[in-house]
């Protein structure tokens, strides 16, 4: 049975709560997801980078950082690097390995969104669309 609060209800009887027939198997999260990366620089764009899975900073220096951005950086002659707050960019790990290879990074302060260019750029794909 389902009513309007969007619960579904299930008559059984005593015995019978995890029968097969009385369970609804559903994936509340949406089921997998995937995470794109892209970079900016002022005389145009990176690729547009897909990871699967979950980021953690490990896999964010190994995958990332280390063949992508360094090497983006030497080829176009870029010497400052920003990124977000977020959990794999802040971890000491990450923060270690930046330090290591790349030369200058540039501070993001927390909760400051008036510094991001994606916002910028995700009003104008709007107005495109």
């Amino acid at each position: 049975m389902s009513s309007a609060d969007g619960r579904v209800r299930v008559w059984r009887r005593r015995g019978e709560r995890l029968d097969p027939v009385n369970v609804i198997q559903r994936d509340r999260y949406g089921g997998g997801s995937v995470m794109v990366l892209a970079g900016i620089y002022h005389n145009g764009k990176a690729e547009l980078i897909t990871v699967a899975g979950n980021l953690m900073s490990q896999k964010y220096c190994d995958e990332i950082i280390e063949p992508v951005v360094v090497l983006f950086m030497k080829q176009h002659d870029v010497t400052l690097f920003r990124q977000d707050n977020a959990c794999p960019r802040t971890a000491r790990y990450t923060q270690d390995a930046i330090r290591r290879i790349i030369v200058q990074v540039l501070p993001w302060p927390d909760r400051s969104p008036d510094i991001s260019p994606i916002g910028n750029l995700w009003d104008h794909l709007g107005r495109q669309v």
